[in-house]
């Protein structure tokens, strides 16, 4: 199979899925395997466009995607026994997002506890569904997937981002990027939470060499997430806390308009507006702040 970029013609990375249309062969539970869900076969993420699978004889779809900025590709194949059936699959553009990229910063691999996936599968999959911007937030490490993206041949689709997810279990977890991995520390360089107050924890965080921006990850959760909003009593109508010891980090705010609202937190200040647009642009300046989108 191979996926070709529908301006170009050049092979191109995609998601593709293959489903056979009388069902997956029965497997006793015994054998112990985890199945794909919705009756797929194989979900692979070719980052060079070209992939070939093993199969059992008769009809298959085969769907390629790469993201929400192009169409569906898919065909119907039959393969019979002691063959090779080729299939190539064109991606087509049907959106126009010059300019506009798409990211995610909140990406584990088997360096978390709460994730398998090898860091080559997160970046193939990111490179896949059309993930320009893929920020590693390990919980407790720094990992880098720049250095996977350069050795896969994907420069051209994607550009991987170092960070880290901050994870306290006494007032919540954090996504902090970008950062650099350091070999020579504990964990490539984690900032230690442990033992120390927040305005401390996040003084730190602002005074990397990076300059990293800092989100507060599932801030009402409960139980081992530790949800940060939870934590210090946060009151979403007025914008004051429950305790003084929790604060947020800093933050220099100009000319916001109505009805955007600045709660003064100790160390610095939080931003409650329901204006994504304009929290946006104050998260992509300089210096960096937690924003909050309605909460």
């Amino acid at each position: 199979m191979r996926t070709l970029d529908g301006p170009s013609g050049d092979a191109m990375p995609a998601r593709i899925q293959v489903i056979p249309v009388a069902g997956l062969p029965a497997r006793p539970p015994s054998f112990g395997e985890q199945r794909e869900a919705g009756g797929r076969l194989y979900q692979a993420y070719p980052a060079d466009g070209d992939e070939t699978l093993r199969v059992p004889v008769g009809e298959h779809d085969v769907i390629a995607t790469h993201g929400f900025e192009r169409e569906v590709a898919r065909t119907r194949v039959m393969v019979t026994a002691n063959t090779t059936a080729e299939v190539e699959l064109t991606l087509v553009p049907s959106v126009e997002s010059t300019g506009i990229q798409c990211a995610d910063f909140h990406i584990h691999s088997h360096f978390s506890a709460d994730s398998s996936d090898l860091v080559e599968l997160k970046v193939r999959s990111a490179a896949g569904d059309g993930l320009e911007l893929p920020v590693s937030t390990e919980h407790e490490s720094i990992v880098d997937f720049q250095p996977v993206v350069e050795a896969l041949g994907l420069g051209r689709w994607t550009r991987g981002f170092a960070g880290s997810e901050l994870t306290t279990f006494q007032w919540g977890h954090f996504g902090v990027f970008p950062l650099v991995p350091r070999p020579e520390l504990p964990n490539f360089g984690v900032v230690r939470w442990y033992g120390r107050t927040p305005g401390e924890v996040f003084a730190e965080v602002l005074a990397r060499p990076s300059e990293p921006m800092v989100i507060i990850n599932h801030p009402r959760s409960g139980g081992a997430l530790g949800g940060y909003f939870n934590a210090i009593g946060f009151d979403r109508v007025t914008g004051e806390v429950g305790t003084g010891d929790f604060v947020f980090p800093g933050v220099v705010v100009r000319d916001l308009p109505a009805p955007t609202t600045i709660r003064a937190g100790g160390a610095g200040a939080i931003l409650l507006t329901g204006d994504q647009a304009l929290a946006r642009e104050i998260l992509t300046g300089s210096p960096p702040l937690i924003g909050i989108l309605g909460e």
